[in-house]
């Protein structure tokens, strides 16, 4: 369980059609329905505010990815989500904006999500009967 260690930061996917906020993107058609700014419905999420301060969520379904043995394959789950968290805090830290330990660069993503997210149905600001999916990480100034 993320929440256990400080240095753990764990992914959900989210659904962006459009790459803006509004939820006025398509649905999502590459596998299950899924509507614009909105939480992936196959996705993990945390249960408790524990378990909420070590999330955050990013694109994660109809990710157009390489695959193995060439080519590419369209594909969703929060394996597609992960690298764009990957990828936004390797930016934070070239950047020098995320410094110290893992915990206090985990501590800035979050904050850097929870202060530029949009929002999308599910997230922090708007969580599910107690499901939470965390805020959409963010590299605005990365």
């Amino acid at each position: 369980m993320p929440a256990g260690y400080p240095e753990v930061l764990a992914v959900s996917a989210m659904s962006d059609t459009d790459g803006a906020p509004g939820a006025k993107g398509s649905l999502a058609t590459c596998g299950q329905p899924e509507r614009d700014d909105s939480f992936a419905t196959f996705s993990n999420y945390a249960g408790d505010s524990a378990s909420a301060a070590h999330l955050v969520s990013a694109p994660g379904v109809c990710i157009r990815s390489s695959w193995p043995g060439g080519g590419y394959r369209t594909i969703s789950g929060t394996s597609m989500a992960a690298p764009h968290v990957s990828a936004t805090i390797a930016l934070c830290i070239a950047a020098g904006r995320c410094r110290g330990s893992a915990a206090a660069i985990i501590k800035q993503l979050r904050a850097d999500a929870a202060a530029h997210g949009d929002g999308f149905a599910g997230d922090e600001h708007a969580p599910i009967a107690r499901r939470h999916y965390g805020d959409l990480v963010w590299a605005g100034s990365y």
